[in-house]
């Protein structure tokens, strides 16, 4: 008879257990399940804050990219394009008059995949007041051709306001 608890002959229960060497196949078997199950509810989670981190890298470079390129603007009293090509899936923030240095704002593959990534206008200016126009040529401060600019991603919504401000949701 088989004895699991502290009895007087001590000796009995050390040998029962060095007796048992390894595990039996059904005890491997639950491990291995309980280690797929606890995988299988983890990955999606680890993913999804992953493409959130991805998502907010982006929205914070653009909306860095955007302050400095406003700065720019009217520090040196120039404009700034600013274009989005869908090709290239690259955000160009270039400096006037010929708008040839340009930084530029990849958008990452989790973002553009996202069902609600939307980006308009394609193509707006920052004029040296500032301001966010659709036209090159800047207008008065007080002219009406300004316009806002918004960007959807699938956690994050940024709206820049025709003066220049930006607004994160």
């Amino acid at each position: 008879m088989r004895k699991l608890f502290f009895t007087k002959n001590l000796s009995y229960n050390i040998t029962f257990f060095k007796a048992h060497k390894g595990f039996t196949l059904i005890e491997i078997i639950i491990v291995i399940s309980i280690i797929l199950i606890l995988g299988s509810i983890s990955v999606p989670s680890i993913l999804s804050y992953q493409n959130t981190q991805i998502e907010e890298r982006f929205v914070n470079s653009y909306i860095n990219q955007f302050k400095s390129s406003q700065v720019d603007a009217m520090t040196r009293d120039i404009d700034v394009r600013v274009v989005y090509n869908s090709s290239t899936l690259v955000v160009s923030f270039c400096l006037g008059p010929g708008f040839t240095v340009c930084d530029n704002v990849s958008i990452p593959a989790s973002v553009r995949s996202s069902t609600n990534f939307a980006y308009a206008p394609a193509t707006y200016f920052i004029n040296r007041y500032g301001n966010v126009t659709t036209s090159a040529e800047p207008p008065p401060p007080n002219i009406a051709n300004r316009i806002n600019v918004n960007i959807k991603t699938l956690n994050n919504t940024v709206n820049i306001t025709e003066v220049g401000g930006v607004n994160l949701q």
